[in-house]
């Protein structure tokens, strides 16, 4: 499998070089590789511990767990890679970790290179996101190997015929931390030894995240006009379910947040909306928002802490591309809705069965929710207390898991 794989591996690189000039994101991921070096200049002369996360939610997961370590080892200096723009760009200078850079390549060459160079103490990997040449490259080195808050299924390419390679590798992990316990019992049953169920970080995240303050005046007087309901992360397929919400609920105020904040999917976005708006980075002292019913956030970077003044939360990605961080709005005692595809987010279904969570399938079924819980404030904030309570009953993982690391030190 590893002369296929590296072999596609090849190929893809190569496509994404060829479109780079065509494509911000692709000259980015290709260029970003080139300049390792630079953003790791004298990392040589520290202790690293290294995290890996593919992108920037896997960041959030990993991120509590990395300041428990770092207060528990603070001669030691942390070191992050992603593989994606979206993670490296926004977290690049974050004051959690010491080192940031993209991912090396997985060749044979740049992957040792790229260890030589680090020299770790360990490697941690968040959620997912496992290169063949670079975890048997990490194993032949006796470097300490983990993955945290994972989340295994068994229809998962690693269980497959084709993930054998990875499969093997995987059993010489020192760690496996996983989120939940259906994942727990399926490596067991494929014959892990070294799994420990120790929750998800993105609890822990959040609920620290909540603590923190939130400053931004324009959204705040937005809010505060009347109840407001956030779509948070959206896709063209959300949008079908929330923008015929806005003239059924003429009482609500809505503050959309797409997930593509480009100024294309902005307009776009833009005009479908059946009433007058602003969007955020247009508003002054100036704006009149007594007259506004919809606030486009058309930034990255608010949305998490923005929550808090909303009334409902609808979280989007449950139609086709994979649902986004419900949790963020339901640590501040938000009710939650969602698309029905989430059957790969184990929190989904427990905050359905919690009651702070619920699936939307229709246009119907969000605006008979909406109209239950303007008609009754003791539903709505039932519904958002038990969202809070799910959030909170499932913090502590970050503790677990920084112990179990610590342990390899």
């Amino acid at each position: 499998m590893l002369p296929l794989f590296r072999i596609t591996y090849r190929l893809y690189a190569l496509a994404i070089r060829l479109v780079s000039p065509f494509n911000p994101k692709a000259k980015e991921w290709s260029r970003g590789r080139s300049r390792i070096r630079e953003d790791l200049k004298g990392i040589e002369s520290h202790s690293i511990l290294w995290f890996h996360a593919a992108s920037l939610g896997e960041y959030e997961m990993g991120k509590p767990t990395m300041i428990k370590l770092k207060e528990a080892f603070p001669e030691k200096k942390l070191l992050v890679t992603f593989f994606s723009p979206s993670g490296y760009l926004h977290k690049k200078d974050d004051s959690t970790h010491d080192f940031a850079c993209y991912l090396p390549h997985d060749t044979t060459k740049q992957v040792q290179d790229f260890l030589n160079l680090v020299n770790p103490e360990m490697a941690v990997f968040i959620k997912y996101d496992f290169w063949p040449t670079l975890l048997k490259e990490c194993i032949t080195k006796r470097i300490p190997t983990s993955v945290i808050s994972a989340t295994f299924r068994k229809k998962q390419f690693v269980f497959s015929s084709l993930g054998l390679s990875i499969r093997k590798l995987l059993h010489q992990f020192d760690l496996i931390a996983v989120q939940d316990s259906r994942s727990k019992e399926l490596l067991l049953s494929k014959g892990f030894t070294n799994v420990e169920l120790t929750g998800d970080g993105r609890f822990d995240n959040v609920s620290q995240l909540s603590k923190g303050e939130f400053e931004n005046e324009y959204l705040k007087a937005f809010c505060s006009e009347r109840q407001t309901f956030f779509g948070g992360s959206i896709w063209e397929e959300d949008e079908e379910m929330i923008l015929p919400q806005i003239m059924r609920h003429p009482y609500l105020n809505f503050v959309l947040a797409p997930h593509d904040v480009s100024e294309g999917n902005v307009h776009r976005l833009a005009n479908r909306i059946p009433a007058p708006f602003v969007k955020l980075s247009e508003v002054s002292s100036e704006t009149n928002l007594e007259d506004i019913r919809v606030l486009i956030i058309d930034s990255i970077g608010l949305l998490s802490r923005a929550y808090r003044l909303g009334s409902f939360a609808f979280v989007g990605g449950g139609y086709k591309t994979g649902l986004h961080n419900i949790l963020e709005p339901a640590v501040y005692e938000q009710p939650v809705f969602f698309g029905p595809q989430h059957e790969k987010f184990w929190e989904a279904e427990a905050l359905i069965r919690a009651g702070g969570g619920f699936e939307v399938n229709s246009v119907e079924d969000l605006s008979s929710l909406l109209k239950k819980m303007t008609d009754s404030e003791t539903v709505r904030s039932e519904a958002g207390a038990l969202a809070y309570q799910f959030v909170m009953s499932n913090t502590g993982a970050s503790a677990k898991t920084a112990k179990l690391l610590s342990e390899q030190l």
